[in-house]
């Protein structure tokens, strides 16, 4: 079998992924507002898919008779289909359009301003129930976080679970007298984040910071040299990882002297060290204080700052001598962490209110509910992570 026929093209990928978003605009199961906003996402990922994978692909054929289009120049232009043609002639001229750029249509177009909308809007019953991020209970109590994690891996699921959970990890390490290093990796970085004012306390204190800051981490790329510069002020050793390859891993390696000795602990992530899209997007975050662990991250960043090649590791798979790019898959070792992986994944596989079939030819096709009672996976996922009544309660109060 050719190996290319073990894939689906990118970009055909990454259109049906938007038409599904598409079609939860024109479900009327979904609330009134919450159509509204999947159709400012609709628009929103057509407008990055122009401005990155199209600009990508134009350039690619400019060789083959396309004219030299400027860098970062214009490769869509939507208009009235009224609009004047001395006009429109006038736009193409100046943005070096060609008929192709053209898309024509009637009435409103900057769905994307529908997000300002449903913010502002505050009407509850035309939006889903919201649902708080639930504690991490592992860490409640006000105990040692050292102690816990060094007691058993804790394993948290974003957006279920709140974000503070991380960055109490790495505040209480800016903070412990007894750290003596933090390594981290830093992708997709928000313009006030905690994590990155807590790296740059800890490094004022005197503490050993080294963040590897990717700087390709597309539309985020100001922002990052932006807190690059802040945390090589304050005395952070600041990398940029591997020439040619983005650094998409999300590890953060704390180092603290305990009774003489000095011990590791982990974290390791699937989403970026930002609160805004942990709030989003679903993903996992373990820690761990496994000396095995401790070995492989370690390992991790000195293969990305250059100290070393990559050796054979205990747990860790690394990119790209692995995978591609610079990507960590990591393990979940303990058996009752796995027991709720796989109730999680269990919930999902049976979800018939959001859930796509993808086809082997890259299409999709919305899972039927056959007169089955509705399961929607992102509110069941709350049963298991904690109790749903607890997380409303506390967003009312």
């Amino acid at each position: 079998m050719e190996k290319e026929s073990l894939f689906v093209n990118r970009e055909l990928s990454w259109m049906e992924f938007n038409r599904r978003v598409l079609d939860e605009a024109l479900n009327d199961e979904v609330p009134l507002l919450e159509r509204v906003k999947f159709l400012a996402i609709f628009s929103s990922n057509l407008d990055e898919f122009f401005m990155v994978r199209v600009a990508r692909l134009k350039r690619r054929i400019r060789e083959q008779g396309i004219k030299e289009r400027r860098m970062g120049g214009a490769v869509r232009l939507q208009h009235d289909e009224d609009m004047p043609e001395h006009i429109l002639s006038l736009f193409v001229d100046e943005l070096e359009l060609g008929q192709d750029d053209l898309y024509a249509g009637k009435g409103f177009t900057a769905f994307t301003d529908l997000f300002e909308l449903y913010a502002k809007l505050d009407l509850p019953h035309l939006k889903d129930r919201p649902f708080a991020p639930l504690p991490v209970k592992a860490f409640e109590g006000g105990g040692n976080i050292w102690s816990t994690i060094r007691h058993s891996d804790v394993l948290v699921q974003h957006p279920y679970h709140s974000f503070d959970a991380v960055t109490q990890f790495v505040d209480e390490a800016a903070e412990d007298p007894n750290v003596l290093a933090i390594k981290m990796t830093l992708y997709r970085v928000s313009p006030s984040s905690p994590i990155v004012q807590s790296l740059g306390k800890a490094a004022e204190a005197g503490k050993e910071v080294a963040v590897l800051l990717e700087l390709q981490a597309r539309f985020d790329e100001e922002a990052n040299i932006s807190w690059a510069r802040t945390l090589e002020n304050v005395g952070a050793h600041v990398v940029y990882g591997i020439v040619g390859l983005k650094t998409h891993c999300k590890l953060c390696l704390v180092v603290r002297r305990e009774a003489g000795e000095l011990r590791r602990y982990c974290h390791l992530g699937t989403g970026n060290y930002n609160a805004r899209t942990a709030s989003i997007y679903s993903d996992f975050s373990l820690f761990t204080g496994r000396d095995s662990f401790g070995e492989d991250v370690n390992e991790v960043f000195n293969l990305l700052t250059g100290y070393t090649r990559q050796r054979r590791l205990n747990n860790l798979v690394v990119a790209p001598a692995d995978l591609r790019d610079v990507e960590v898959a990591f393990p979940v070792l303990e058996p009752g962490l796995q027991r709720t992986i796989d109730e999680v994944l269990s919930l999902q596989l049976r979800d018939n209110t959001k859930a796509w079939n993808v086809l082997p030819d890259g299409t999709s096709k919305r899972i039927a509910r056959n007169g089955q009672a509705p399961v929607r996976s992102q509110e069941e996922t709350y049963s298991v992570l904690g109790s749903p009544l607890d997380a409303n309660r506390a967003l009312e109060d």
